[in-house]
């Protein structure tokens, strides 16, 4: 969607409080002093450039009037839905709302989130929104609370630590594909096939990885009864 500049203060603040940062440390990203970042937030047009205004929002996410879709953005819900439903509604068009989903994780007594994939005119964004502990008891944001298209219900909590957005999407698709190439399945090993953060509280989502070809795994699981490492295993492969 078209972004206004007059919209960028109150896109800028709103965004801040989202991401539980600071004026100090908007300002060490952006090279901008705090108190020229406080009287622009609150109105002051003419105190920060357009070309540094470009450049903050993209420090904070939006690029070309939309969310970007290179990144994982990870926000706060501390219990006032006003700075989500404000962002979302000045940067997804109505037609791009039908389009995206919201993923709800099922109670499991610890931090709750939310997963925002939000259709742009790219790659889909992704948004993490975690909830504040004494927010546990309350219902969690909805598609239809956000007016988005699809809400889908996943088993565990989902902790996709430093993946990227192409990795999380795919993860989060209902069919993984049936087949690996080669050279899939060198990145599939560099990466780990897992793109989840692992702690005494994460586990993986039930999203089924995807299968490598039987003849692929069959050398690989006799390459490992005859005593050679995985890492000599996919360095061979490499070679090839």
């Amino acid at each position: 969607m078209p972004l206004i500049l007059t919209d960028a203060p109150q896109l800028a603040a709103a965004l801040l409080r989202l991401r539980g940062e600071t004026l100090a440390q908007l300002s060490r990203s952006t090279n901008i002093k705090p108190a020229n970042l406080s009287v622009w937030m609150r109105g002051a047009q003419q105190v920060i450039s357009e070309r540094r205004v470009v450049m903050l929002l993209n420090e904070l996410g939006v690029q070309g009037g939309q969310l970007r879709s290179d990144i994982v953005h990870h926000w706060r819900d501390t219990g006032d839905l006003a700075d989500l439903r404000y962002v979302l509604g000045l940067l997804v068009s109505d037609a791009n709302a039908k389009q995206s989903i919201v993923y709800q994780e099922e109670p499991s007594g610890f931090e709750r989130a939310v997963l925002l994939q939000i259709d742009t005119l790219r790659e889909p964004a992704i948004v993490l929104v975690m909830a504040e502990p004494s927010l546990t008891d309350r219902g969690l944001v909805t598609a239809a609370l956000l007016g988005f298209g699809t809400e889908k219900m996943v088993n565990r909590l989902l902790c996709f630590g430093d993946a990227t957005p192409q990795q999380i999407v795919v993860a989060l698709q209902p069919e993984a594909p049936r087949y690996f190439d080669e050279d899939d399945v060198i990145e599939a090993f560099d990466s780990g096939l897992d793109v989840y953060l692992h702690d005494a509280r994460c586990e993986p989502p039930s999203f089924p990885a995807p299968p490598i070809s039987t003849e692929l795994q069959q050398a690989i699981d006799l390459a490992v009864q005859r005593g050679i490492s995985m890492g000599a295993i996919i360095s061979a492969i490499k070679q090839l």
